[in-house]
């Protein structure tokens, strides 16, 4: 999957991600791995393994691999007072067919749904997706910064949602 985040001053071009942060990983992760953004591009580092959130009591069951290996470009586009609310996904793809990952976005870091009671949790909503969007990806805006994102593994997730999931606002199909 690659991702690339465009500031909310810059259009959302697929074609042209030369103002964005983009992701892109080789893997697929067996567990859920959270990636907050700002560690994420505000390191000097363009590749990594990133390991899985989820832990296992007995090793042996331990899916592999237990994480994701990822590369980063466009660090230099890096603003940490940037709002990054457009996002795009690419790769080869059916639309609308269950892809092989879920991609999770959060208006907090940690991969946190929630931010507190100050926060209303419609005013700070995560969204996941889990279809595969048209060739060259698609375009969304969220309302607020993506402070973090996830990946995993759709195989239990479109089974639990019935099939797969096109930007879920709060983890709800539309």
């Amino acid at each position: 999957i690659t991702v690339a985040f465009f500031p909310s001053s810059s259009s959302c071009d697929p074609n042209n991600t030369s103002s964005a942060l983009t992701l892109t990983t080789s893997t697929i992760p067996a567990p859920f791995t959270c990636f907050d953004v700002s560690s994420l591009f505000s390191s000097s580092n363009t590749t990594g393994f990133s390991p899985g959130d989820t832990p296992f009591s007995n090793p042996d069951e331990l899916p592999t691999p237990n994480g994701v290996y990822w590369s980063v470009d466009g660090l230099d586009n890096y603003d940490a007072n940037a709002n990054y609310t457009r996002n795009s996904s690419t790769g080869k793809v059916e639309v609308g067919k269950d892809a092989h990952w879920v991609f999770y976005m959060y208006a907090f870091e940690d991969c946190m749904q929630l931010g507190g009671d100050d926060f209303d949790m419609k005013d700070y909503p995560w969204f996941e997706t889990s279809c595969q969007t048209k060739e060259g990806g698609q375009c969304r805006e969220v309302p607020r910064t993506i402070k973090s994102l996830a990946l995993n593994t759709a195989e239990r997730y479109d089974v639990r949602h019935g099939g797969c999931e096109t930007w879920a606002y709060l983890g709800s199909g539309a």
